[in-house]
């Protein structure tokens, strides 16, 4: 029986079936042509491309879109009587398909302009390896094929504007690359020996963006940890409080420490345990007994003693100033024994809980249900420059969504409401995934697509 990892060498990339069906399609279309097919010739086409390269005068033509190459060939031709060999089925197929593999890749949101300009660099270089090795266009494992993905790679070094902004690791990048041109693209070994020393360099970046990821997300799960103890604590306060007439020093204590307190304490043992129990069990006794005429609900002065150093021992545990502490006590302490002295007790109305949030959430999280980490967009900032981001971390309760930048540097962090209002905005959409599929298959991908609707 062959294994899972043999079954899958057999099967297609989307490069190689988007050249086997584009290379149909042309002959389906020129079955129609009355006229003959001239003969093929590589080294006349590889002869014309490197003259084309180093004829050209104008510095501002660095990648040559497919009419202009065309004219631009014709015109090498024209001379030398070898004008026809444009109209050689496999030469037609060969320039269109290595131009559509370099077309696709430019327009790929996750090439950087500075990284982009690697793959312009190439367009000649690889167009005379595709006549002078065929493999190029039919094994999956050619060296140039991969030189390609490599290159992709190096969008985990450039900056903000797209570039790469370190000088030694440019300067290597110059050095692995210039050694294919257009006089060396046809010797064989060339692209393996470029790509050799490519991957000496693509290799740490990939591992340092990993390992920024892992920071990325573990800082990402402590923060949320602590929001999820606020939230909670909200809600118990909420619960407790939320639209009733409130003793004004009730929520002089919170804001003295502790709702602080309340929050520490979820971190540090959680909401199950006794000394959870017993610092909320506090408030609603103080509800309870603040205001409250009733004398078989006073409580003694022992009893009072031994709630006071209760909250001063707790509010002190949390490094509360003394001040605060010692003032809130005492204040309470008065207010319990003889019910607020001559003065009658303040009270606040606590604005009820929005009931309205969490029905909310839910609805923005419904919306966002189909996002999933490792997912990449790609967002427009304040200055309306577009960039691809991926979604690293995704918490809940409160919903929150964390992205990174190419290089694994966080640079978004959104709550549910701000995530569904970029999106409807129409200022982040999703892109391929760049970590999936390496850049020639995305490419192919798209291609494949386009090719598929051509033919219907």
């Amino acid at each position: 029986m062959t294994s899972m990892a043999e079954n899958t060498s057999y099967q297609p990339d989307a490069f190689s079936t988007f050249v086997v069906l584009f290379r149909y399609a042309e002959s389906q279309a020129k079955k129609s042509s009355a006229a003959a097919s001239p003969g093929y010739d590589a080294s006349s086409m590889i002869g014309a491309l490197r003259k084309l390269y180093n004829t050209n005068l104008d510095p501002q033509l660095q990648y040559w879109n497919a009419p202009a190459l065309l004219h631009g060939l014709e015109q090498a031709f024209a001379h030398t009587g070898h004008e026809n060999l444009l109209d050689n089925l496999e030469t037609s197929e060969n320039l269109q398909i290595v131009g559509l593999l370099l077309d696709a890749i430019l327009a790929d949101p996750a090439i950087p302009n500075g990284i982009a300009t690697y793959f312009r660099r190439l367009q000649f270089p690889l167009l005379i390896v595709a006549f002078a090795d065929p493999t190029l266009l039919d094994a999956k494992n050619h060296p140039a094929r991969e030189l390609l993905n490599q290159l992709a790679h190096l969008s985990l070094a450039t900056s903000a504007e797209g570039d790469i902004d370190n000088q030694e690791l440019l300067q290597s990048v110059e050095q692995a690359i210039g050694i294919i041109t257009v006089d060396s693209a046809s010797k064989a070994g060339v692209f393996a020996k470029a790509l050799e020393g490519l991957v000496k360099l693509t290799g740490p970046l990939l591992k340092s963006f990993a390992m920024r990821l892992e920071r990325v997300i573990d800082t990402c799960q402590g923060g949320h940890r602590l929001e999820q103890a606020r939230l909670l604590v909200s809600k118990e306060i909420d619960a407790r409080l939320g639209g009733k007439p409130v003793p004004k020093i009730i929520l002089d204590l919170l804001a003295g420490g502790w709702q602080q307190l309340l929050v520490l304490t979820y971190l540090r043992r959680g909401n199950n345990g006794a000394e959870w129990q017993r610092e909320l069990d506090f408030i609603d006794q103080l509800m309870e007994k603040l205001g409250n005429d009733d004398p078989s609900a006073q409580l003694s002065p022992s009893q009072v003693q031994e709630l006071k150093s209760f909250m001063l021992e707790r509010l002190f545990s949390v490094g509360s100033e003394p001040s605060t502490p010692n003032r809130l006590a005492d204040d309470i302490e008065k207010l319990l024994l003889h019910g607020g002295g001559n003065g009658a007790l303040e009270y606040v109305t606590v604005p009820p809980a929005d009931t309205d949030r969490e029905e909310k959430e839910a609805n923005l999280r419904a919306r966002l249900q189909g996002f999933n980490k490792g997912d990449w967009l790609k967002c427009a900032n304040e200055r309306n420059m577009w960039s691809p981001v991926r979604l690293t971390w995704i918490g809940q309760e409160p919903p929150r969504y964390v992205f990174v930048n190419q290089k694994g540097l966080k640079c978004l962090d959104l709550d549910a409401e701000k995530f569904v209002q970029l999106l409807d905005d129409k200022r982040a959409s999703r892109i391929e995934n760049p970590e999936e599929l390496p850049v020639v298959e995305r490419a192919a991908k798209s291609l494949l697509y386009t090719l598929r609707e051509r033919m219907r």
